[in-house]
């Protein structure tokens, strides 16, 4: 079977890169060592023909730093950041338990972190309202601040415009309106 990517080196700065035999695209291997870039070379040839294969032997090799790792889910991390801000107000911690049951939210409460892809995300914040995604924001990156997501699933530039409402102030016939309906005169000053 014909390898997809093929190793080469470049004499002016002694790097090894691999270039895609069908598309000719190369890209860099980020190392001179000829060992390192065989390995890497091997990977990219490997991860062509068996991308399953592929995902479980990462989540072996991201065990054995973190044995947790496959069992995380997304309500675990919800539950974690709810437990690591004790000194939160007490509006604090109730805005944070309303964000966590948001139904939005509901597809990625039992998602493997290392599972997450970024349409899953893109999915629950299209589905839910702007304190989804920015709540979504803080979850992430707390996960990706403990170590718990190898990677971000989605990048700061990736991450979806946060939109609000447009806003106006009232008008003076509301305002009149609103002191109409006051009861207690002593208010009205």
């Amino acid at each position: 079977m014909k390898q997809k990517f093929r190793l080469y080196r470049r004499g002016a700065s002694g790097r090894y890169y691999a270039q895609d035999n069908i598309t000719g695209q190369q890209k860099s291997l980020g190392t001179t060592n000829r060992a390192e870039a065989l390995r890497l070379l091997c990977a990219l040839n490997e991860a062509e023909y068996q991308p399953a294969f592929n995902g479980h032997l990462a989540r072996t090799y991201l065990s054995a730093g973190d044995p947790e790792i496959a069992k995380r889910n997304w309500q675990w991390v919800m539950d974690a950041l709810l437990k690591s801000k004790t000194a939160w107000s007490k509006s604090t911690q109730d805005r944070y338990l309303s964000s966590v049951s948001e139904k939005a939210l509901d597809p990625l409460r039992e998602l493997a972190l290392i599972e997450t892809r970024p349409e899953h995300f893109l999915n629950v914040i299209r589905d839910g309202t702007v304190s989804t995604n920015i709540f979504l924001r803080r979850l992430h990156g707390f996960a990706v601040g403990m170590k718990w997501l190898p990677w971000p699933v989605l990048t700061p530039r990736q991450w979806p415009r946060v939109r609000f409402k447009p806003r106006r102030g009232i008008t003076w016939e509301e305002h009149q309106k609103l002191l109409a309906r006051e009861k207690d005169p002593c208010s009205r000053k």
